[in-house]
């Protein structure tokens, strides 16, 4: 595959992250009532960990190893700072999920936004994981984390 071709592959699964994450704000500022749960028959905690988790993984997703890659070729050197920026990044945006809430009728809760971060730590782990392995596969050399 081109160069040009991998460059096509990123900007669309990025512009699919950043419209998940889009639809993720607007979802969560939906008015409260059935509509606005769209008549999921979840707990409220479930709909946060698994929203925020499948955020976390898209970053993977949608950058690739070019996240990851390092001068020194050894790209997992940059992955804590990676995890670590974008889980600052997911904690202030779910922070101020959270806070904008109450704009549109809903409750700001703590509890929430704990589950957001779960859910988001979780989803980084998984996303790297794959994209370990993934970059193992292209190498030859999987790496151990």
């Amino acid at each position: 595959m081109t160069a040009k071709h991998v460059t096509a592959r990123r900007n669309w699964r990025v512009w699919i992250w950043l419209t998940y994450w889009g639809l993720l704000y607007l979802v969560t500022h939906l008015p409260p009532g059935p509509a606005g749960r769209f008549m999921f028959n979840l707990p409220d905690w479930s709909l946060h960990f698994v929203m925020y988790g499948a955020l976390g993984m898209l970053v993977f997703w949608a950058r690739g190893p070019a996240a990851l890659e390092s001068s020194g070729g050894r790209w997992s050197r940059r992955a804590p700072a990676f995890v670590a920026l974008w889980l600052g990044v997911y904690a202030l945006y779910g922070a101020f999920d959270e806070l904008t809430q109450p704009y549109v009728g809903r409750h700001a809760e703590v509890r929430d936004w704990a589950w957001d971060l779960a859910g988001v730590a979780l989803g980084l782990l998984l996303g790297y994981m794959w994209l370990s392995r993934r970059a193992g596969r292209m190498t030859g050399v999987v790496d151990p984390m």
